[in-house]
């Protein structure tokens, strides 16, 4: 996913006190990826991601330069401030050009599932699905083995994250079994703090976990560079 925006905001945060944080913001289709400092490549994982999808962008009146991010489905409100009023107004224009029907799909080893090969594997006792059942809006990870994407379930609205992954590398790295391990444990645990599998399918070329979004977070980086979670 290309990157549409980006540059230095404070953000407001703070695990004890609220605080004013210098961060470098990129901004990627309909996820605003943000790091500690500017990353020195593409594959740098961010220190947080926030999806700016059916997302209000509300004006400070105190403060011409600030503006705050809220959404239902947001953990928290984020708080984000400029340097200056045009550069906060620049800021909240690219945002919001982020719509629904107008999002660039996100480039993959399968765009539809539509093929004779497409197999669902587990869907919780739910209709069969496969790619063609989500509208794929940016990715948030990517890796050796996997990628992972912002998806959107068309028949529900939910936003969910996809892992990716070949078989053709499943395969040559000897990681079936592992795979397996890992589509049994997430799909029979159900914790709060812990991903849920909620659908598994495979084409010809890729196997997809279909997982819970968690914005705000770099677990789903770490979920496309790594070979299983651990």
């Amino acid at each position: 996913m290309s990157v549409e925006y980006s540059g230095y905001l404070q953000k407001t945060g703070g695990k004890f006190y609220k605080k004013n944080q210098t961060r470098y913001f990129e901004l990627r289709g309909p996820v605003l990826c943000y790091w500690k400092r500017r990353p020195s490549g593409p594959h740098v994982s961010p220190t947080g991601t926030i999806d700016l999808t059916n997302t209000r962008l509300v004006e400070n009146p105190k403060d011409p330069r600030s503006w705050t991010i809220e959404g239902d489905h947001l953990s928290k409100t984020f708080t984000l401030t400029a340097d200056t009023e045009e550069q906060r107004e620049a800021w909240v224009r690219e945002m919001s050009k982020v719509k629904p029907k107008n999002r660039e799909q996100p480039s993959t080893a399968v765009q539809s599932s539509g093929d004779v090969h497409a197999v669902t594997l587990y869907t919780g006792g739910r209709h069969k699905v496969s790619l063609d059942d989500f509208e794929l809006k940016a990715t948030i990870g990517a890796g050796s083995f996997s990628n992972v994407f912002v998806a959107r379930e068309k028949s529900t609205d939910k936003v969910y994250a996809i892992k990716e992954m070949g078989k053709e590398l499943i395969q040559q790295h000897n990681m079936l079994s592992n795979i397996a391990a890992e589509k049994h444990i997430l799909q029979t645990i159900s914790h709060p703090f812990i991903v849920s599998l909620h659908y598994a399918f495979e084409t010809k070329k890729c196997l997809y976990l279909v997982l819970d979004f968690l914005p705000g977070g770099e677990l789903f980086f770490h979920l496309a560079k790594e070979k299983v979670l651990t």
